[in-house]
């Protein structure tokens, strides 16, 4: 799969105030998202700089995951706002011609990734990088709802502001999806209070850019 790359972006600085502050997140709150069936919006996505989108599973025989054609078609409901993505939603959104900035190159060659598996916080972590000069830069991401919260968490902590928009609780688990933990939310529940607790035990909501 070949995902159109751009080497710059201007993606402008977001007024005061329109979104989330570093910091507001509680564990509490993010086992409350990962076990929910709704994702809580926050803020507005008319004030986003860019999207950043979140894969959710992998496809198989080829094929993209479920989960990430519904995410990709949410983002591109948003108009012309940058987009920035992981593999599969960012080739799913490539054939439409839209130009995307696929994240994942980036967090192999700069966070030291497993060169098959780029994480959440891995990701997270390359779209900051990207929108490094603009440092109050707002993203909408756009992600599953099980998983957004902890994606907005990471982002928050990489300097980013965030907003989640109400329209990702659309997306659907994939029975078949190649990772077996977003085949289903029992599965996922199971697998994401592990991930919280390591997170949470190492720091990874607190860092600060």
């Amino acid at each position: 799969m070949t995902t159109t790359r751009v080497a710059i972006l201007d993606l402008g600085v977001a007024p005061d105030g329109v979104s989330s502050r570093p910091g507001s997140w509680r564990l509490a709150h993010l086992v409350g998202c990962a076990v929910g069936r709704r994702s809580p919006a926050r803020g507005s996505i008319v004030d986003a700089d860019a999207l950043v989108v979140f894969d959710f599973g992998t496809g198989r025989d080829g094929m993209p995951a479920k989960s990430n054609e519904q995410l990709a078609r949410v983002a591109l409901r948003f108009g012309t706002v940058p987009l920035l993505a992981q593999t599969e939603a960012a080739w799913l959104m490539a054939t439409t011609g839209r130009v995307v900035i696929e994240i994942e190159a980036l967090a192999r060659r700069h966070h030291d990734c497993d060169e098959r598996y780029v994480d959440t916080t891995s990701a997270a972590r390359a779209a900051a990088d990207l929108l490094a000069e603009s440092p109050l830069a707002t993203v909408g991401v756009i992600a599953h709802p099980a998983h957004a919260a902890r994606c907005a968490a990471i982002c928050e902590a990489e300097g980013l502001r965030v907003v989640i928009p109400t329209q990702i609780n659309m997306v659907d688990f994939d029975p078949a999806s190649g990772q077996w933990w977003t085949r289903r939310r029992s599965l996922w529940v199971l697998r994401e209070m592990a991930v919280l607790a390591h997170h949470a035990a190492s720091g990874v909501f607190m860092r600060r850019c």
